[in-house]
């Protein structure tokens, strides 16, 4: 999978939304939906029970990705600005969108703003503080703030989400490496709910334990 480009994430954030908008739309009439589809009681509010655990984690999950990403990427431009990169407010705003992409996003986040500092500067100090910088940056809100925030909520095994980032990377290219982990904690949240797929969603959890 080669990098994104910002066209491409321009491309991506713009279907994204229109998805997202579409969603809404349609979402008034899933309550109709259930009614038809499930007309005994009990087997109704499971189904209400796991959309609302659906909807629960998805927000969860976009409310803490949307605020830590926004802390790196403020953090990010006030390493930039203090060693004078040119367009830091571009690369803020990469790294804002780019954090919404599970490991490979933080490492093109910092790779891209420090070839340019390569270009730029005759020195290797810039360089050094900007990478050095932004690694620690991502590493400590990424791998110790985020996790701490969302607690057990997504309960998704690490080895799961870069498999998954692989396999929607490489079916829906950027548009699936943003939306690899909503997907997959929707299906351990689906498969968690029946018998005969518990087991698989058992797998795909970070400690093996599943919440119904």
């Amino acid at each position: 999978m080669s990098p994104p480009t910002s066209a491409g994430l321009l491309k991506t954030t713009t279907l994204i939304i229109v998805f997202a908008v579409f969603l809404l739309l349609e979402s008034r009439f899933i309550p109709s939906k259930i009614e038809a589809l499930f007309p005994g009681d009990f087997r109704r509010e499971r189904v209400r029970a796991m959309l609302r655990r659906i909807d629960h984690d998805i927000q969860t999950y976009f409310g803490v990705k949307t605020a830590v990403s926004l802390a790196t990427a403020l953090m990010s431009y006030a390493v930039m600005r203090a060693v004078d990169l040119d367009f830091a407010a571009f690369w803020a705003l990469l790294v804002f969108i780019l954090n919404f992409i599970p490991t490979i996003g933080s490492i093109v986040a910092t790779i891209l703003p420090g070839l340019l500092a390569l270009v730029q500067f005759e020195s290797w100090t810039p360089f050094v503080i900007l990478v050095v910088g932004i690694t620690v940056i991502q590493q400590a809100l990424g791998s110790f703030l985020e996790p701490n925030l969302m607690g057990m909520t997504l309960n998704l095994s690490p080895l799961v989400v870069v498999i998954s980032l692989i396999l929607w990377g490489m079916l829906w290219g950027v548009v699936g490496m943003f939306l690899c982990v909503p997907i997959t904690v929707i299906m351990v949240i689906i498969l968690a709910n029946f018998p005969g797929s518990r087991w698989v969603a058992i797998l795909l959890s970070k400690e093996g334990k599943i919440q119904i």
